[in-house]
């Protein structure tokens, strides 16, 4: 009967050995597609810098197109900054497209990582999963063992040299020490997951904002051609100057 036991808790040793390599191998292949994933994150983080930037001026450039339309503004100082206006309005227009180009790519950038990274979110859970069940297996496993195991300690600490045993205890305290460990960078997986998605969601935010202040630099440029217009027919001299 305490052979019996002896070869059930060696081979319980030898499938959590299996367990926690595949285990380590998967959490290898994890690392290095999380690596990828995060230099792809600092990327676009760069690009939102320079987006906020841009953002930023075109608010500033705003707010001077609503002081000029709200007549607080001299007529000699409307004409110079009207000037200006129509300079940086050229210039934007210059950078439109390239604006334009970067923002769709940084679209399809953005759509390829999210889509790396919900299949690799599902990749993870499934592993996860797998290894949640082989975990309890093992864990039952355990509990029904060490029942049969508190019977026979006795029983082996008179029938077997006292080396085996200290042997058999030092690889049952190494397999409880790996289990410990492998529940932590669990935890560890999950934290780095919420932490992606909150990224993404203020990625979201940024975008929506950059979509709110194009549309009120349309309203603002169609603002300007009505009060070129109106300058047109007031005055004669700016109309020669245009």
């Amino acid at each position: 009967e305490i052979a019996v036991y002896q070869r059930k808790f060696d081979q319980f040793l030898a499938e959590r050995e299996v367990l926690y390599k595949d285990y380590f191998n998967q959490r290898e292949a994890w690392a290095e597609e999380k690596k990828t994933l995060e230099e792809k994150m600092r990327e676009k983080d760069n690009a939102l810098g320079d987006l906020r930037k841009k953002l930023d001026t075109q608010e500033e450039n705003s707010q001077k197109l609503q002081r000029m339309l709200t007549g607080s503004v001299p007529q000699a100082e409307l004409k110079t900054e009207f000037a200006n206006a129509m300079a940086r309005i050229a210039a934007l227009e210059q950078t439109e497209s390239i604006l334009a180009r970067k923002y769709e790519t940084a679209m399809q950038d953005h759509a390829h990582l999210r889509h790396s990274f919900d299949s690799l979110e599902k990749d993870c859970c499934e592993r996860e999963m797998f290894l949640q069940e082989r975990l309890s297996k093992a864990m039952l496993w355990k509990k029904r063992s060490a029942n049969s195991l508190r019977i026979a300690r006795r029983r082996l600490q008179e029938m077997v040299p006292r080396t085996d045993f200290d042997r058999v205890q030092q690889e049952f305290q190494v397999s409880k020490r790996r289990e410990l460990d492998l529940l932590r960078r669990q935890t560890e997986l999950n934290v780095l997951g919420a932490q992606k998605e909150d990224r993404l969601r203020e990625l979201g935010c940024l975008q929506d904002r950059y979509t709110s202040l194009e549309d009120f630099a349309r309203e603002m440029e169609h603002h300007f051609t009505v009060l070129r217009q109106r300058l047109q027919v007031h005055e004669p001299a700016f109309a020669v100057e245009c």
